[in-house]
Formats: structure tokens, sequence, C-alpha cells
């Protein structure tokens, strides 16, 4: 998996990108083998004037063509990252099974056509 960090507007440290590599790492360790990048975009909208300025915007690519975009915007630059990342990892999650449902339904589907009606249960 490849972490793409970009700023806008925003001085970002070493030890800032060591912590969204950490939390991107825990939010997808599920997925690894799907997820080829992950893009994350800090912004401080307002500048030095403070307020909720800081935007962590997570944009996910997998394999299998779903892609998860999510915005959180906040005071803490740390808990809006924490909370962006968590989010796309519970979409990418709620993705998954919904192609998983998907696939299932399908294979019922198919099963019972190919099964002799009286051996199917009402």
């Amino acid at each position: 998996m490849r972490i793409d960090i970009r700023t806008r507007s925003l001085t970002v440290t070493h030890a800032i990108r060591e912590y969204i590599e950490h939390r991107a790492g825990f939010a997808f360790r599920g997925f690894s083998p799907d997820v080829h990048v992950v893009s994350v975009t800090l912004t401080d909208l307002n500048g030095p004037r403070g307020g909720l300025d800081k935007q962590c915007t997570v944009r996910v690519a997998s394999s299998k063509s779903v892609r998860v975009v999510v915005s959180e915007k906040g005071e803490a630059l740390h808990a809006v990252i924490d909370r962006a990342l968590t989010r796309a990892g519970r979409s990418l999650a709620r993705s998954r099974d919904r192609v998983l449902a998907r696939v299932d339904r399908m294979s019922l589907r198919t099963d019972s056509h190919n099964t002799p009606p009286h051996l199917l249960t009402p």
C-alpha cells in the first residue's frame, strides 16, 4: 500500500508523516492486498486565524474498483487525521460487505435455478 501525503498551506513534520503512515496501516490492515493507494491531503483552511481550520481528506483506491473519499475538519490535526482514516476504513469495509452480500445473493439465485423444484423448500 502506497501512502501519498500532500499539504496545502500547512507544514508537516516527519513525526506527523510517521503518524499518518502508522494510522493508515492500522485503519486498512484487513484490506492490505486490495488497497493500492491511500492519498492523504492536509489543509489549514483559515491560516493563522485559528478555529475549525484543519482539514484531512483521505482518498482510497482499491483493486476492486472501489473508491472512497472522506473529509474531516477540526482544530487538532492528530484528531482530524484519526477521524478521517477511521471513517475511510469503515467505509471501505461497508463497500466490501455490500459486494460480498451481492455475490451471495447471486449465488443463491443461480443455485435455485439448478436445483430440481421438488428439493426446494418453501
